[in-house]
């Protein structure tokens, strides 16, 4: 529920205030991680409930339930960005705001929506972490987001908006494991790691630009011709 909430805050940003998405998304990502330092005095939190901690401990099959929240949850995502009215609409505002608006979407309607929606993935994976690991770290995912950002433009994902998909993020997520643990392995320094992760950045992003001015070309030609 307090990930709805927080993403409802973000969302209303946006929509209402007309802030670029990425600058609530980094500005309020400041402010969350210093309330969690004010709230936890900057110390982990261990105390978690044993309900809790037997929760985590499930297993399927053999196979731990936070795998089956991870399905789960990647399945739902899945048919609610294809098969949806609401998931056509998160398309149609990322590729054309405008176009959204013409045939019939609420902009900032949906776009409040869709931050809810964040919040609660937030709100899940924070659950299913601390499920795992049995206590919370208030600085564990610290100058994380550009290896999140790096995982979705590796599935795929144009970060100028419109296109993606959940099966490009999950094997851009796994492909970025695997370049990570690869570059542990050898023993590369941390550094280079993280020049690694920005270039991969920069390249998709370049690409995205460069594809986008040819299709803009491509449509300009088109109008000529007609």
């Amino acid at each position: 529920m307090s990930g709805i909430i927080l993403g409802l805050i973000n969302g209303t940003l946006v929509a209402k205030l007309k802030i670029p998405a990425i600058v609530v998304t980094l500005g309020m990502m400041s402010v969350y991680n210093g309330l969690t330092l004010y709230l936890t005095n900057g110390s982990w939190i261990t105390n978690i409930p044993q309900y809790f901690i037997k929760f985590g401990q499930i297993e399927i099959l053999n196979i731990p339930i936070q795998i089956f929240f991870w399905i789960g949850t990647a399945i739902i995502t899945y048919f609610v960005l294809k098969y949806t009215f609401f998931g056509r609409g998160v398309f149609a505002l990322g590729g054309n705001p405008e176009v959204a608006n013409r045939v019939g979407y609420k902009k900032e309607k949906l776009t409040i929506y869709i931050w809810a929606y964040l919040g609660l993935m937030v709100g899940i994976a924070a659950v299913i972490h601390t499920s795992i690991f049995r206590q919370v770290d208030p600085n564990a995912f610290n100058g994380f987001e550009l290896n999140v950002i790096a995982a979705v433009v590796l599935g795929g994902a144009n970060i100028m908006g419109g296109e993606g998909s959940v099966p490009g993020t999950i094997l851009g997520v796994l492909l970025l494991a695997v370049i990570d643990n690869g570059l542990i392995l050898a023993w590369v320094p941390t550094f280079w790691q993280q020049i690694i992760v920005g270039s991969i950045i920069l390249i998709a992003v370049s690409y995205d630009v460069i594809r986008n001015k040819q299709k803009e070309r491509s449509m300009a030609k088109i109008d000529i011709e007609e």
